[in-house]
Parts: C-alpha cells; sequence; structure tokens
C-alpha cells in the first residue's frame, strides 16, 4: 500500500468518489472536488491510500484555530469498504500526524460518533486521543448509510496532542493488554442505559456504551442510548473530566484532571 499526498485535479476526484462510496452520501454531501483543491492550495492536505492506481482511502485536513492556537482540523478519514481491517485507516491517521508535525501543527482535533464502539476504540484507545467537549446535533441531519433513522447527530471531539508520550507510544506500538482498574459505573448496559449520579470526589469513572447499534431493537432504543450517553458526558465533561481510554467492556475511562 502506498500513501501520498494528493495534488492533482484527477487526485481530487477519485478522492470525491470515494466519500460517495465509503460513506454512501448523496454527492450534495460530499466535500467536492474544488473544496478539496482549495483546501490543499491554502495550506490543508489530503493523503491518500493507494493500491497500485486505486485511491482506497484519504484523509482530509485544514489548518484552523482552537482558543488561541493553531490546529490541524480532520474533517474525513476513511477507507474502502472492501480494505477495511487493514490497518489503512491507522496508517492514514499515522500519515497524517507525520504531515503535521513536519508544518507546524502539533494538534490534530476531529469530530466522531460517542455511540460508535468502533470509533471509540480507534480514536481513544488505540491513537491516543483524549475527548472532553460534547457536541449535541452538530450536523444536524444527515442522511446517508451510516446516519440513520433522523437521530440527533451527537458527536465529542478528540483532541490528539501529537508530542504526548503516549500518542508517540501508540504510533509505535499496538497498545499493551489492558488491566483494567477497579472503578465505578456512571453509565451502564443493562439491556438499557442506566445512568448513575457523578461523585466529583471520585477521580475515574466507567461510561458503558453497547457493543453494536446494529442490535438495539428500535430506533426508540438507539435514541434512549444517544439521550442517555449525552448527558453523562455533558455533564461530566462540565465537571473536568476527560476520555482518556476506551476498553474490552465497552466503556470509555473518564479522569476527572
Amino acid at each position: 500500500m502506498d500513501y501520498r499526498v494528493l495534488d492533482t485535479i484527477r487526485d481530487f476526484e477519485d478522492a470525491f468518489a470515494l466519500e460517495i462510496a465509503v460513506w454512501g452520501l448523496d454527492p450534495r454531501d460530499a466535500v467536492p472536488v474544488n473544496m478539496l483543491r482549495a483546501i490543499q492550495h491554502a495550506g490543508g492536505a489530503e493523503i491518500g491510500a493507494y493500491d497500485g492506481d486505486q485511491i482506497v482511502g484519504f484523509t482530509l485536513g485544514f489548518p484552523a484555530k482552537s482558543a488561541d492556537r493553531s490546529i490541524l482540523w480532520s474533517h474525513i478519514t476513511g477507507v474502502h469498504r472492501a480494505y477495511q481491517g487493514r490497518n489503512i485507516g491507522f496508517e492514514l491517521k499515522r500519515q497524517q500526524r507525520e504531515w503535521a508535525l513536519a508544518n507546524g501543527f502539533d494538534e490534530i482535533r476531529w469530530t466522531f460518533d460517542p455511540l460508535q464502539r468502533g470509533n471509540a476504540n480507534f480514536n481513544i484507545h488505540r491513537l491516543g486521543a483524549t475527548a472532553e467537549t460534547y457536541l449535541v446535533d452538530f450536523y444536524g441531519t444527515m442522511v446517508d448509510e451510516i446516519n440513520r433513522d433522523d437521530l440527533p447527530t451527537d458527536r465529542v471531539e478528540s483532541v490528539w496532542r501529537l508530542r504526548d508520550s503516549r500518542v508517540v507510544q501508540r504510533m509505535n506500538a499496538e497498545p499493551s493488554a489492558e488491566e483494567l482498574p477497579d472503578r465505578p459505573f456512571l453509565l451502564m448496559d443493562r439491556g438499557f442505559p442506566e445512568i448513575v449520579s457523578l461523585d466529583t470526589t471520585v477521580s475515574e469513572y466507567f461510561v458503558q456504551i453497547p457493543p453494536s447499534l446494529s442490535d438495539l431493537p428500535t430506533p426508540d432504543a438507539l435514541l434512549r442510548w444517544r439521550i442517555a450517553l449525552r448527558e453523562t458526558l455533558s455533564n461530566a465533561f462540565a465537571q473536568g473530566y476527560i476520555a482518556v481510554d476506551f476498553t474490552s467492556m465497552n466503556a470509555y475511562l473518564l479522569r476527572r484532571l
């Protein structure tokens, strides 16, 4: 597999087509070719994964501000469904990190759906990002093959501090086997979401989510989980807790710093 920065109109056309294939998007909801070109020209980068001449994954990042700091905002990272499970997504993020450091950025941010177990594990556990901001219905209504049932598009904001020792370690090796701490739960999967009252004298909590959203019986059950996780994480973040890991129990580890 080859990885390179996209820089031609043909590259951007291929990336545009891949967006539609990965997410099942209406073309009007994909980042268009002219915007991909503008982002590249203005100091951002689209990095593609290639199997021969075929683009099979890419990540898109552009310069942004967080408070008074310059960061790289990573809007999209996706891999063609036929190529998923081959570590391509991880390598794309590694390549994006290297590009960011070489171009003066030491922090990358992006959003992800906190109810999606695979995203949580990849972003928080595998990459070593953290999260402390909850965004309610961030994108409004989205109609694609992933976002269905007109549910609120809640997101959390990942913070990837590129020089952090934990991040450096995880770029070089898979995280070792977990030694799970004995910590109380703020949210538990009892077949339904059960919320526990927050005690701010407790320094760490687990927040559990379902192992698979597709196994939830109805859209109402999914909405119930959405609202429960929104209440739990929003409250915890407001009290100074940060999501610092994601565990094999399908649970975020929150720590009050």
